[in-house]
């Protein structure tokens, strides 16, 4: 579905709890059927989840294992691998979101084991 939506809104605010919330661009939600924007647990239980679970099933008749992975754990293995492919860590941390490098050198830092074995020569 596609709905009219603002550049930016602001998410998680709480006028009883004095909390302000978070700006966030609205090219990273998902809305649901009414135009209203789902929050990522909402949409992890109600769509992502169903579907890992139909994907595992469907290749498990066929003896392949494919686990059940968290959103959170594609992400780690999309700039796992992108790194591993020597693509620039700059711009794997623009594609992120991140602002700079740390997040990409501390956490998605480590190599494949492979990888590091070609790389020193072992």
């Amino acid at each position: 579905m596609i709905a009219k939506l603002p550049r930016f809104i602001t998410v998680g605010a709480n006028k009883h709890k004095r909390r302000p919330g978070t700006i966030v661009a609205t090219e990273f939600l998902i809305v649901n059927k009414y135009g209203n924007c789902q929050s990522p647990s909402n949409w992890s239980k109600r769509r992502y989840k169903p579907f890992m679970e139909q994907m595992s099933d469907y290749y498990a008749e066929k003896g392949i294992i494919i686990p059940v992975l968290t959103p959170h754990c594609l992400r780690h293995t999309r700039a796992s691998i992108w790194l591993n492919e020597g693509r620039s860590p700059t711009a794997i941390a623009a594609q992120m979101g991140w602002s700079d490098l740390d997040m990409l050198s501390r956490v998605y830092g480590h190599r494949d084991i492979k990888q590091l074995r070609e790389l020193l020569g072992m």
